[in-house]
């Protein structure tokens, strides 16, 4: 594929991204999207201590979303395959991230969207870090 068929992908990514998680804000009353290039292109939503974050890896050509959740002296953090395996919404392989053209673009973000919309409910105060740790999450305390 030419360059000028993944910066297609690049180009649209965070309005793709935007329309495919809009229901964080509208359903669950999460502040977002912000966007954010500082690195790597990407979308976040945040709210009620959790924050979801969609990346355009532009050098691998994928997509990864991961869910931060900020507790009283530390933050957890983990991807959303392994999220959805602690969960029992499926397996890790299940959550594709392809995003090479612009359909594999479209057809990831509808996947990953599909699956924080499952894992929503689960992220309720009295199950989150259960459920983050036993996604194997990144715990780190301070700023």
């Amino acid at each position: 594929m030419g360059k000028k068929g993944f910066s297609a992908v690049v180009d649209a990514f965070w309005d793709e991204a935007s329309d495919a998680f809009a229901f964080l804000a509208s359903e669950f009353g999460l502040n977002g999207p912000e966007r954010s290039n500082l690195v790597i292109s990407a979308i976040t939503f945040t709210g009620r201590g959790n924050r979801y974050e969609i990346m355009l890896d532009t050098r691998e050509k994928v997509v990864d979303t991961s869910v931060e959740v900020e507790l009283e002296t530390k933050t957890l953090d983990a991807p959303l395959q392994n999220l959805v395996a602690a969960a029992g919404l499926g397996a890790p392989n299940h959550v594709t991230s392809k995003a090479a053209t612009l359909s594999g673009l479209r057809h990831t973000l509808e996947l990953h969207a599909r699956y924080v919309r499952l894992l929503v409910p689960h992220m309720t105060p009295e199950k989150v870090v259960d459920l983050m740790r036993a996604a194997d999450a990144r715990e780190w305390t301070g700023s």
